[in-house]
């Protein structure tokens, strides 16, 4: 008798966890589909004008996203992140679709529908840029004809009507007399620090094509192929806009980081880059490797120069390429899907680019072992500040290997090493960050938080924690987990845990999608997110406050290293070859046009640390989504 009363109190328990589970994945779908309508909502159908103080002017087919300024401390100050403008680019609306795309493929979301897909690809496809004609290469904002120089120049331009509109009629001095009167300095002090930061960024974003905007779009191109026959309009657009792909083969041999190489124009960095990686660099010079690195910018250093020698605008940012972890993952993620896809020939991943791709691997592997894009974000993630952001896109290549094992053997033997060096670096380094830096809300579940809003005081001056990334760096931990530690069956359509995966992992993977189920659409958390910022976070990110041995100004006239310098002094400081390891500390210790070197960084949040970042609404939303689809379709 007790053990039939046992039989039936285990069948009791059973049944309640199968009902519990039911409703629970019930609560995740319904979330999804509200999600999926949300996403939906923050698409431009009808294309703006662009009218002062009536419409920001938006174009058609795009999804939504705002430039903020990363204001934190006292309410007063950090209400001014609350401000935003808003910002034609391809790039959010990339990472959407491509997001929208996966939570169909890989999850339980529904399927996109095919007229919003094919405005948002045919949107996309006005990136291309117009400097390089029937090339593939990609821009990140719309561009517009300047007929004086001749050239097509790509540029947030609302923001720089904006900024025009503020240096014209904006009653700065009076602003100034007011704040001063009423004794509030350090108000006026904040707004002093928009206008110059107004004034930086008009001058700063004028920028050339970027492998980052490239090869994301190359990703989509793979995912629209293998999904043709379900969105067959989308593709066909966006194959017709994408003929020569063989002109990104040679973008990213013509302009990859060759430090031991002789021609300047591969061998000379800019000095932030240098500064995080010598170490990477000077293992390989040990060990005779010809490190070959994807960079940022669709440009060299004669290039650059030629176009700021003729005013034409079109430049990098300080003159110099660098190298961005984040554009490098992205870059690999859209290299591996166009491969496995059959977008582009075997023939196209040929020896050159075959170094490029384990090369740039091997360096992103060892940011995160190493720890540096830990300590110095700044400088390693140099456009890109959001961690989990960083995680999710460099785990992307992970999971397309990992979920094609019957095709890797066909590819060369790099593609095999480059998954050993993810595998390694996500499974064993990443992995065990994530679940330390989870963050418990008791009968919730777990989250996660970067920077934004964690930086606040309330009125009495203790810390305030707003937590406006959590639900986007929430999701994209999830996002980074599932990458890593799950496969992809073809025949099923099902995630599967990879058969090491721990308990601790699922249990942290439920957790979070919990709070995300919980949370996400509740109003309770902003929805924002840090997807780009200049690469000057604070004056300890500037490039010419490193070390140096390329200093000339623009027109190749050599430049002193104790010369006065002023806002508007065109100049290069870079860094050419490998520097011995010792002169290279001794340089360290020396100060650059009279400071010295930044060797620390305080954070995002740090007491000088104030600067643009863009994010997207529609984006957060398109990653929760992806984590919460991919999670209820795991056998």
């Amino acid at each position: 008798m007790a053990t039939n009363s046992t039989v039936f109190q285990l069948i009791a328990v059973c049944l309640s966890l199968l009902i519990l589970h039911g409703r629970v994945n019930g609560d995740i779908q319904s979330t999804i589909t509200a999600l999926n309508r949300r996403i939906a909502d923050l698409q431009v159908l009808h294309s703006e004008d662009f009218v002062p103080g009536l419409s920001w002017g938006k174009q058609l087919g795009l999804y939504a996203s705002e430039v903020r300024l990363n204001f934190h401390g006292p309410s007063e100050t950090s209400l001014l992140r609350d401000i935003g403008l808003y910002d034609n680019n391809a790039f959010a609306t990339l990472w959407i679709v491509t997001c929208l795309l996966e939570s169909h493929t890989y999850g339980t979301a529904p399927a996109p529908d095919p007229a919003r897909l094919q405005l948002a690809v045919d949107a996309i496809n006005t990136f291309h840029s117009k400097n390089l004609p029937g090339d593939a290469a990609m821009d990140f904002w719309p561009q517009v004809y300047n007929k004086a120089t001749g050239v097509w120049e790509q540029s947030p331009e609302k923001l720089l009507q904006v900024i025009q509109l503020t240096e014209n009629d904006f009653p700065w001095n009076t602003i100034r007399t007011v704040l001063l009167d009423l004794g509030l300095e350090k108000l006026w002090k904040d707004v002093a620090t928009v206008q110059e930061i107004i004034k930086d960024v008009s001058n700063a974003y004028r920028i050339p094509p970027d492998f980052d905007d490239t090869f994301l779009n190359l990703g989509l191109g793979a995912q629209l192929l293998q999904l043709k026959d379900s969105f067959p309009a989308a593709y066909q657009s966006w194959a017709s806009n994408n003929t020569d792909l063989q002109s990104l083969q040679n973008h990213l041999k013509s302009y990859a980081y060759r430090p031991l190489s002789k021609d300047n124009n591969d061998n000379t960095i800019d000095p932030r880059t240098y500064y995080y990686m010598r170490p990477f660099l000077e293992k390989a010079v040990k060990e005779g490797d010809e490190v070959a690195l994807v960079t940022t910018w669709i440009q060299n250093l004669a290039e650059t120069r030629e176009m700021a020698m003729a005013g034409k605008g079109v430049v990098m940012p300080f003159y110099l390429n660098n190298v961005d972890v984040t554009v490098a993952a992205n870059t690999l993620a859209g290299i591996t899907e166009a491969l496995l896809a059959g977008l582009v020939k075997p023939t196209w991943f040929d020896r050159e680019l075959q170094r490029i791709y384990l090369n740039t691997t091997a360096m992103i592997s060892w940011a995160v072992t190493s720890e540096a894009i830990f300590t110095r974000p700044d400088l390693v993630m140099t456009y890109y500040p959001s961690l989990y952001n960083f995680l999710w896109y460099s785990s992307r290549t992970l999971f397309l290997l990992q979920s094609n094992q019957d095709k890797i053997q066909d590819y060369p033997d790099c593609v095999k090493d480059v998954q050993q060096l993810l595998t390694m670096t996500f499974r064993d380094h990443v992995t065990p960050r994530l679940m330390n830096n989870a963050q418990t809300d008791v009968g919730i579940g777990v989250f996660f938080d970067d920077f934004l809003g964690d930086g606040d005081k309330d009125i009495l001056g203790k810390p305030k924690i707003h937590g406006e990334d959590r639900i986007f760096s929430t999701a994209q931990a999830v996002n980074t987990l599932l990458a890593t530690w799950t496969t992809f069956n073809t025949t099923s359509k099902k995630l599967v845990w990879i058969n090491e995966t721990r308990a601790d992992v699922k249990t942290l993977v439920s957790e979070a999608v919990s709070w995300l189920e919980k949370y996400t659409l509740s109003g309770r958390f902003k929805t924002y997110n840090a997807f780009f910022s200049g690469s000057t976070k604070s004056v300890s990110s500037l490039p010419f406050l490193y070390p140096a041995n390329f200093l000339q100004y623009v027109n190749g006239t050599a430049l002193s290293p104790a010369a006065n310098l002023t806002r508007d002094t065109q100049f290069i400081a870079g860094v050419t070859g490998v520097i011995d390891p010792d002169e290279y500390r001794k340089m360290v210790d020396q100060p650059h046009f009279g400071y010295v070197t930044p060797t620390k960084f305080d954070g995002f949040n740090g007491p000088d640390t104030v600067f643009p970042f863009w994010s997207s609404e529609p984006y957060t939303y398109a990653t929760a989504m992806l984590a919460l689809a991919q999670y209820l379709n795991i056998a």
